[in-house]
């Protein structure tokens, strides 16, 4: 019984941790977006006097530099054509990275976060509720993994350059991908555990 006790006292003392961790990491993805929020409304007031580039068209090897510096590498257009804004293309890279990945990765952390705290409070780990929350978890990060950086790529190719581009570029994140697929096993794993307890539970 002393043994049990201590083991649950460390596996108590080991979800504050990481609830002490994952609360830190939420509140530095709140000053990001606070930060994010504030660079977008400095954008939107700046004049193209003040834009890096003036908000000049220029010939198709300085645009694909231009985006090459506000577009991250695995999601970009290749073979830009004609005139775009700079403006537009630093609104909409924030606000398609802020919805595609700054809120998908909060809501991972805060169902984590859920579940840590049901278990600290004295439930299950493989009741309803956090099956529930890991297979979220796991359909997030499978958006993540294939969706995300494919809609970000249609979003600043379609948005910014109305589709006159020759090509696109992308990399699916399949570390990503893999571990979302992997939780949606153990979350149907536990499932079917959490059954096989309640029918034994039924018969006792």
């Amino acid at each position: 019984m002393q043994e049990q006790m201590e083991r649950l006292r460390k596996i108590k003392t080991s979800c504050r941790v990481i609830r002490g961790f994952l609360w830190i990491m939420m509140g530095l993805m709140a000053l990001f977006a606070v930060s994010y929020v504030w660079y977008g409304i400095k954008v939107a007031a700046a004049t193209a006097a003040e834009n890096r580039f003036g908000g000049l068209s220029v010939d198709m090897a300085g645009q694909n530099f231009q985006v090459g510096s506000s577009v991250p590498s695995y999601a970009s257009p290749v073979g830009i054509r004609g005139a775009y804004s700079p403006k537009t293309l630093q609104m909409v890279n924030m606000g398609l990275g802020f919805v595609l990945v700054l809120v998908p990765f909060s809501a991972v952390i805060w169902e984590i976060l859920r579940i840590l705290g049901r278990v600290m409070a004295g439930e299950s780990p493989f009741c309803a509720e956090n099956i529930r929350a890991v297979k979220f978890v796991g359909f997030i990060l499978l958006f993540l993994g294939l969706a995300s950086k494919i809609l970000y790529l249609l979003g600043i190719t379609y948005l910014v350059f109305k589709g006159e581009v020759s090509g696109m570029s992308f990399l699916f994140d399949y570390l990503v991908a893999f571990t979302g697929g992997l939780l949606l096993v153990l979350a149907r794993i536990f499932e079917y555990g959490s059954y096989l307890q309640s029918e034994y539970d039924a018969t006792l």
